[in-house]
């Protein structure tokens, strides 16, 4: 599947998909995860790169924001990934299904590393792919 996804969220009508990221700025490693999406031909909307980084709770306000924006379409989905460190590598038909075969109305993803203190890993309590 797609590698750090945060946020897939509600129930699927065809074409009513897409995808939200944050970028504080734009660099080698953003223009990647765009070309991959237009590669994809993926619905790819970037929250505040006109605003420059405020720090760790930024792309969570600004993805709160952008939530209620979709509030008066409860069957659309939005996708919400990291912008740095992300590649698609599926279209829309492929990423949909895979997110109704969870049967949730939304998936948080858990990193199978600790970074970056590896030390800190026994805190935490273990999950398994679904």
């Amino acid at each position: 599947m797609l590698l750090d996804v945060f946020i897939l969220y509600k129930s699927f009508i065809s074409g009513d998909f897409l995808i939200l990221t944050a970028a504080s700025k734009v660099d080698k490693d953003f223009r990647r995860l765009q070309e991959s999406a237009s590669i994809n031909s993926l619905p790819l909307k970037v929250l505040g790169t006109s605003q420059g980084w405020m720090g760790f709770g930024q792309k969570m306000m600004l993805l709160k924001k952008e939530l209620e924006a979709h509030k008066g379409h409860p069957d659309r989905i939005v996708m919400f990934v990291n912008s740095f460190d992300v590649l698609f590598n599926a279209k829309t038909d492929q990423i949909v299904d895979k997110f109704m075969k969870l049967e949730a109305k939304i998936v948080f993803p858990a990193e199978s590393l600790c970074w970056p203190d590896a030390s800190l890993a026994s805190r935490y309590l273990r999950f398994y792919d679904v």
